[in-house]
């Protein structure tokens, strides 16, 4: 009997067109031979109660063009999911930190996300 490992599904949760979480589904695929169903189930369920989420895993082109995210914003995105703090943002694009602050507010408003921490992990899956 060999070692095999679970089928596992990452979904953005859209409630009233905002990011509001993130779906996490795990299966063993060796005991749950029906997750395709149990999964539609979980899906009914959701969007009854009025969450929708994205059947599509999205590409950081897909999220930037989702959001209309300027190349500015792409630079400071890249930057920040590499862990760059605003100083640093700031120095390495030759803008002050406060214009670094304002474009990251920008960003979250057209993401509907709260801060740095809900951005990286939109990117990273």
């Amino acid at each position: 009997m060999g070692l095999s490992w679970p089928t596992i599904y990452f979904f953005p949760i859209l409630y009233k067109n905002k990011n509001i979480g993130f779906l996490w589904v795990v299966f063993d695929s060796e005991r749950d031979n029906d997750y395709l169903e149990k999964f539609s189930i979980l899906v009914d369920s959701l969007v009854f109660l009025g969450i929708n989420f994205s059947l599509k895993v999205e590409t950081k082109t897909d999220v930037f063009e989702k959001y209309s995210i300027t190349d500015r914003e792409k630079e400071i995105i890249e930057l920040v999911l590499n862990g760059l703090k605003n100083k640093e943002i700031a120095k390495r694009l030759h803008i002050s930190e406060m214009t670094v602050k304002i474009h990251l507010h920008n960003i979250f408003d057209k993401m509907g996300i709260r801060n740095r921490v809900e951005l990286v992990k939109v990117f990273r899956e």
